[in-house]
């Protein structure tokens, strides 16, 4: 799946991101793989961390580093 360029990369990151852990595809628990997810979306990871560090704000993630 590939972004589209009318929303900021980071905004369209988060969108999805937050649907897949509201719909439960992204089960608690689970490891969430910068690298990998920049690959499957065809992005940089920058984008990425940000769509992240917005959903560990609304307490949808923990990151752990």
């Amino acid at each position: 799946m590939q972004f589209e360029l009318a929303q900021p990369l980071y905004k369209q990151a988060y969108d999805r991101i937050k649907h897949l852990i509201l719909t439960g595809e992204l089960t608690p628990g689970s490891k969430v793989i910068v690298s990998k997810l920049a690959k499957e979306y065809q992005v940089s990871r920058t984008p990425l961390r940000e769509a992240l560090r917005q959903l560990q704000k609304e307490g949808l993630l923990i990151l752990v580093v």
